[in-house]
């Protein structure tokens, strides 16, 4: 039986999160997009599987309410910057100017090293 996986993804295009929903959920990830920093709050950063996709201009570390997230695996588009105190979580960079199949990748290979 596969671990179940989520997804949770903050951007400030929505695009993002309505791809990686049509492609993911029916292969049984939770996909929940994340209007604001502070609705990370009300998610839980340790549940096993969880991949968090940054797509905004802000900083992590501008956000003291996320930082329970600075280890979960994540990938980061475009300048989103994050510091974290303690050991670095795995992480991939895209561009802005990115292909979603380099995003599906990316979520894919951190599964597969959480695994």
């Amino acid at each position: 039986m596969e671990k179940s996986r989520r997804l949770l993804v903050l951007d400030e295009h929505h695009e993002t999160e309505e791809v990686l929903r049509a492609v993911l959920e029916p292969t049984g990830t939770s996909v929940t997009r994340v209007r604001s920093w502070q609705q990370l709050q009300n998610c839980e950063p340790d549940q096993a599987g969880t991949v968090l996709v940054l797509h905004s201009n802000e900083t992590l570390d501008a956000h003291p309410e996320a930082s329970s997230f600075s280890e979960v695996p994540r990938v980061i588009i475009g300048r989103t910057e994050i510091e974290s105190s303690g050991t670095p979580a795995q992480e991939h960079q895209l561009e802005d100017m990115f292909e979603f199949k380099d995003l599906l990748r990316a979520i894919d290979s951190l599964w597969k090293s959480a695994s």
